[in-house]
């Protein structure tokens, strides 16, 4: 099965839509049975990772995981389906299309059982995750620990944290390169050369000088920016999903507040490097 980031609400509302059938086509296989067990698999039309059938770079995590781009098949039309050249985005598309116009009359309500099945099967496979990543860095010295089971707030916490790294090692790159038509001179200044000519090189002909000047310092602050600001939008949406499911949790309305402020002054003030 597919690893769900959504609500119970939203795989409600998938499932209305089902008719409790796989929604390939002459498929009626059920998707819960007669014990209310989760039969089924819960697809993406364009993939959730990097890798997978029809995955899109240009969409965000939040359309990868909408239900929008979640179609519910049975295990061995998930399969099928993976074959991409037969079975393009459009086509899965319309298959959704088709297969839901058919039960929005007459809506599926998914069992609380089953639904939390689902659950149980996404906990078991983090839990699994862990145990292999703890196993691998037993078994090796530079293992990279990694952890799928935290609250995604704190994975963006890591990510915010990965990318204040980054812009501190570029400006160490930036300090080298500054310092690098200097240091060439005082290397050849060592080995006895007479740098008359060197130093009456103008900076703009020096090919030391201001090197990937504009790659360094407009082409990466922009990336970087645009990727804090994603990032945010990213936080400000999931802290929404958690105050649905928990409308009187303080925690989570004070952390909305906060993101909200953030999301202001970045909308409001923030200039790209040019």
């Amino acid at each position: 099965m597919a690893r769900l980031g959504n609500t119970r609400k939203e795989i409600r509302a998938l499932f209305a839509k089902t008719g409790n059938q796989c929604a390939f086509p002459g498929c009626n296989h059920c998707l819960i049975d007669d014990d209310n067990d989760f039969v089924a698999q819960v697809a993406h039309i364009e993939a959730a990772e990097k890798g997978g059938p029809r995955y899109n770079p240009k969409m965000t995590n939040e359309e990868r995981k909408s239900i929008d781009n979640l179609l519910v098949l049975c295990y061995r039309h998930h399969k099928k389906t993976d074959n991409t050249d037969l079975y393009t985005v459009a086509k899965l598309k319309k298959m959704k299309e088709c297969h839901e116009n058919q039960f929005c009359e007459q809506p599926y309500g998914i069992p609380e059982n089953a639904l939390e099945q689902i659950y149980i099967e996404q906990a078991e496979f983090e839990h699994e995750v862990t145990m292999l990543n703890k196993f691998w860095q037993e078994s090796c010295h530079f293992a990279m620990p990694f952890n799928i089971s935290e609250d995604a707030s704190v994975h963006l916490c890591e990510i915010f944290d990965c990318i204040s790294k980054i812009e501190n090692q570029l400006d160490v790159i930036r300090g080298i390169f500054d310092s690098l038509p200097e240091n060439i001179g005082s290397f050849f200044h060592g080995l006895g050369y007479d740098l008359t000519k060197y130093r009456a090189v103008r900076h703009y002909d020096n090919p030391f000088c201001n090197i990937e000047w504009e790659m360094m310092n407009i082409g990466m602050t922009n990336v970087i920016l645009n990727i804090r600001a994603n990032i945010l939008a990213m936080e400000y949406h999931l802290e929404f999903e958690k105050l649905k499911n928990r409308p009187f949790d303080s925690s989570v309305r004070a952390k909305i507040e906060e993101i909200k402020q953030r999301v202001t002054e970045l909308a409001s003030s923030t200039i790209v490097a040019d």
